[in-house]
């Protein structure tokens, strides 16, 4: 957790990291106080520093960055986003909601999404701003995880592999944000050139969403359309880790976006093959 305070408010920012292992909170750095201006030493005669063994780098976890909320201040509706981060092999889908004069509520810092993944991670980051002016909240979801590659892919064709894990997501209401969980299962085709997501469906908040992808190239992300009464549930997403030679991927994992008679809702979903 950290909090910065200035001209224009308040900025307090919360982060949760999680695993099939369970979650742990993540510190942000502190901003950096000014310092007084100290004039050079005078030189010295050289004194050559003593040898040192080498000691390797710590190695750190890969931690997405916090989209910001300065222009969505002030706005009494809702505002929901979703995106795509590429770093090496490694892919993140996010998904924010964010609400003016809003109070949110959270399931928790335990965050149950998929007790059988092994290569994807899932964040959660809340960030409120006080200002004189008005109070904005903002839940932000993640994962991420190593991508399988389009030849390992390709190497699954002909097979199909069901998948199943959970969701989590924010829903906006009036002057509320509040955090739910779901469950989803999926069965996907794979080809030589390209599969297909031939079942998705999903229940969150109450609802059952049941959809499907079009053909998608192996090196591409799917675009799942899953749809319940009025509402249309659409899903964007990949699969993570590195399968055995001829075996599909063992994880898949993305974002989605729920719309419809006036309901916002987002979040991401990651799940496992069985």
């Amino acid at each position: 957790t950290s909090t910065t305070s200035g001209t224009f408010g308040t900025i307090k920012t919360t982060t949760v990291v999680c695993s099939a292992s369970g979650c742990e909170p993540v510190k942000h750095a502190e901003p950096v106080k000014p310092v007084r201006y100290v004039p050079p030493v005078k030189p010295v005669g050289y004194v050559p520093p003593k040898p040192v063994g080498y000691v390797p780098p710590k190695p750190v976890r890969y931690v997405p960055p916090v989209e910001p909320v300065w222009d969505r201040m002030g706005s009494d509706r809702a505002t929901v986003t979703v995106g795509v981060l590429t770093t090496g092999d490694r892919y993140g889908l996010s998904a924010t909601v964010s609400q003016a004069d809003a109070k949110m509520i959270l399931v928790g810092n335990q965050i149950p999404l998929c007790h059988e993944c092994r290569f994807l991670n899932w964040y959660r980051t809340t960030t409120r701003i006080a200002s004189t002016h008005s109070n904005t909240v903002q839940i932000q979801h993640w994962i991420s995880g190593a991508v399988a590659t389009a030849a390992e892919l390709a190497g699954a064709a002909g097979k199909t592999a069901s998948y199943s894990g959970g969701l989590m997501g924010s829903v906006a209401s009036s002057g509320l944000i509040t955090e739910k969980l779901g469950h989803f299962d999926a069965r996907v085709r794979f080809g030589v050139s390209h599969y297909q997501v031939q079942n998705f469906n999903a229940a969150f908040d109450g609802r059952s969403y049941l959809g499907s992808s079009a053909s998608t190239r192996n090196d591409a992300l799917f675009n799942a359309v899953a749809t319940s009464g009025g509402r249309v549930m659409n899903t964007q997403g990949y699969f993570f880790g590195s399968p055995a030679p001829g075996t599909p991927p063992p994880e898949i994992g993305g974002h989605f976006q729920v719309t419809g008679g006036g309901y916002d809702a987002a979040g991401v979903f990651a799940g496992a093959r069985h």
